[in-house]
């Protein structure tokens, strides 16, 4: 037989009380504007007295070693995929902090390539090293901002081929 809760029995609920530090030293309510305004302002003026290429160059690095050790060993795919997409993802992350719009967005088609393939063979590997040779050459010329027309046709190529990839690969 089930047991009913009746009217007069109250479950037994434990209440955490939530720890206020924080919000007392920012206070409630809306942030004001000029506030806002000032720190987005010393975000941009900042952004450009640490220089990305270091960075950018650190994780390209990492993204070759990884598809170096993929060359030489496809039977690790998941492990593969899992490393170059927390490496694309800084790139993307660190790209628009720095006003290096063009990496961010080509990082972003990568991600979503990486996030569509099941394995990564010997074809993803080669959509791959291209991606990271196309990023660092942007690095080394400092190409800020979206690259204009010729980004749009970077963006566009690694979008096509990934697509035809995708469409080999499901076929």
């Amino acid at each position: 037989m089930m047991e009913t809760q009746t009217d007069t029995e109250k479950p037994q609920v434990r209440v955490f009380k939530a720890n206020t530090s924080l919000q007392k030293r920012v206070g409630t309510g809306a942030v004001d504007t000029d506030k806002i305004r000032k720190a987005e302002e010393a975000m941009r003026e900042n952004s450009f007295t640490f220089e990305f290429e270091p960075m950018a160059n650190e994780y390209l690095d990492k993204l070759a070693h990884v598809i170096e050790k993929g060359r030489k060993n496809p039977d690790i795919s998941d492990e593969l995929r899992e490393s170059m997409t927390e490496i694309v993802m800084e790139l993307k992350g660190n790209a628009a902090l720095f006003q290096y719009d063009l990496i961010g967005s080509l990082a972003g088609v990568m991600l979503s390539f990486l996030e569509s393939i099941q394995t990564v063979d010997k074809d993803a590997l080669d959509i791959i090293q291209a991606h990271h040779q196309t990023l660092k050459a942007i690095i080394s010329r400092q190409m800020r901002g979206t690259g204009g027309q010729y980004g749009q046709q970077l963006e566009q190529e690694l979008r096509s081929v990934c697509v035809r990839y995708l469409k080999r690969a499901r076929a």
